[in-house]
């Protein structure tokens, strides 16, 4: 039975099948990485979707910068009866 199990055809399937089992650990953490950047970055949208708008002024205060607190950030802007929005 061991004779059977040392011919090359069956050894490289055992190394074929170790290096899958590599891959397949290692796609795994990868996966598991993505997805708390992607948990942690929808926590933070979510908490500032869910805040009440502020004033536009307090939440960027200086338009040519924007913080990473700001965005997603509910504002409110009220400059007469026209608005334009502009999204780059």
């Amino acid at each position: 039975m061991l004779v059977l199990l040392r011919q090359p055809r069956w050894v490289g399937l055992a190394a074929v099948t170790v290096a899958m089992c590599v891959l397949f650990w290692w796609l795994g953490t990868w996966q598991w990485g993505r997805h708390i950047e992607r948990s942690a970055r929808n926590n933070a949208i979510v908490a500032a979707v869910s805040d009440d708008p502020a004033p536009l002024t307090s939440v960027v205060p200086d338009p040519s910068t924007l913080s990473d607190e700001a965005v997603y950030r509910s504002a409110d802007y009220s400059a007469g009866t026209r608005c334009v929005v502009v999204r780059q």
